[in-house]
């Protein structure tokens, strides 16, 4: 059976022009790729998803309301997961009360790093931050984060959940207990999750989402379950799933079949029609 997320059509068209034929996630580790999935559930349905979590969403300025999925972006991946794995090595330059510096180096200030790596984010200040959010274990280890408490965080809501402009994402998760005990010990216990939330002067919408394994039946994917190595392939672009099973293809207003085949996954197709923002099918 096909799996339909965020499947919309939106009447009002935004131009838009394919940056590329193919894009590629290959540099989105399994956990990454599920902190995104899930982040684009919470974003779909946020009162539903805070709900169910158990927390209740922070109360700052505008509505809290339903939000198209950010595209997964290899750009932003690795300017997030630099990030991420300097905080882990530099802990201590990341605690201290000391201004960024200018990519790549060991405290990068996040606009000049998504440059650095890449990415066409407008206006060229290197030295400040208007796409980076980030989370640390405070020492309670490996375990990655609920996307909840990203609802719940009055630093986090804002720019995760309202800001419209936003429509990629790349998101670095770096175990600082993933060696050895004796150098989780060094690092403090720390893990850290940096999300970096991109933005075009001309915007890219795309058709994102995930290829999984229902292992245990119950309609979303669970970390794990992604499948990679899958042609997802829309309107004659193309993706293969990465390693969590993401993908984005580059699209232009219009109707689309979206097909997705390989490495073992049977084909299946969906419908999409897209309009002004990103649309996301899940396979």
């Amino acid at each position: 059976m096909v799996r339909r997320s965020l499947i919309v059509t939106l009447a009002a068209a935004l131009i838009g022009t394919p940056i590329a034929s193919q894009a590629t996630t290959a540099d989105t580790s399994a956990t990454e790729q599920w902190l995104i999935y899930e982040l684009n559930r919470a974003r779909w349905n946020p009162w539903g998803y805070a709900e169910d979590h158990g927390v209740v969403p922070a109360q700052t300025d505008g509505p809290l309301l339903p939000r198209p999925p950010l595209a997964v972006n290899t750009d932003l991946a690795q300017s997030s997961g630099y990030k991420a794995q300097q905080t882990v090595d530099y802990p201590n330059l990341f605690n201290a009360v000391t201004h960024c510096t200018t990519a790549p180096g060991p405290k990068p200030c996040p606009d000049g790093l998504a440059r650095y790596f890449g990415y066409p984010l407008p206006g060229t200040n290197d030295a400040v931050n208007t796409i980076e959010s980030y989370w640390s274990s405070n020492g309670l280890g490996a375990t990655p984060p609920d996307v909840a408490g990203f609802l719940a965080s009055p630093q986090h809501i804002d720019v995760m959940f309202k800001w419209e402009d936003r429509r990629e994402v790349g998101v670095g998760w770096a175990d600082g207990c993933a060696v050895t005990p004796s150098v989780c010990a060094d690092k403090g216990g720390m893990s850290y999750l940096f999300i970096h939330l991109g933005y075009r002067s001309a915007p890219q919408l795309f058709i994102t989402g995930v290829v999984f394994t229902d292992s245990n039946g119950n309609g979303i994917m669970d970390l794990g379950e992604g499948k990679s190595g899958v042609t997802v392939t829309a309107g004659g672009s193309s993706d293969v799933s990465g390693l969590g099973g993401g993908y984005a293809i580059p699209v232009s207003p219009g109707s689309y079949t979206v097909t997705a085949a390989g490495s073992g996954f049977a084909f299946q197709s969906a419908a999409a029609t897209v309009g002004a923002y990103n649309v996301g099918v899940d396979f």
